[in-house]
């Protein structure tokens, strides 16, 4: 079940850096470069990451303008509304391993922001994306 259905928002924030270079003196078109997926700092307030009333059956809309706020802060929206998607290992085993990171973080985001009844709605093993 996914817990935040609603519009997708375009984001580049949560841990990742790149885009489309720039025309270089030698070159007639741009070049793509590769983004590079760094860490997103997990040492954030508990004020900043948990809500003082969590998700229960009676407070959807709140919640979620809230939680959507504290991704927006914690730096991983990209993670949540699934624009920054996973390096491949082979090519780029530093960057999966921080996406994997990042990714976690942002589901704990969540898991922390739920009441216990909401828990069990849930996947407890998978990417932020699909809680």
């Amino acid at each position: 079940m996914n817990m935040l259905n609603s519009a997708n928002m375009a984001s580049t924030q949560g841990g990742v850096s790149g885009g489309m270079s720039t025309l270089s003196p030698t070159s007639s078109s741009a070049v793509p470069s590769t983004l590079l997926i760094t860490h997103v700092p997990a040492n954030e307030s508990v004020t900043i990451t948990q809500t003082s009333d969590p998700l229960n059956d009676t407070n959807w809309a709140v919640w979620k303008a809230d939680i959507k706020h504290m991704f927006k802060l914690c730096g991983v929206s990209g993670y949540i509304y699934r624009d920054t998607k996973r390096p491949d290992p082979m090519l780029d085993p530093v960057g999966a391993e921080n996406w994997d990171f990042n990714d976690t973080f942002a589901a704990r985001i969540i898991f922390l922001n739920i009441s216990t009844s909401q828990k069990i709605h849930i996947g407890q093993d998978c990417p932020a994306h699909e809680m």
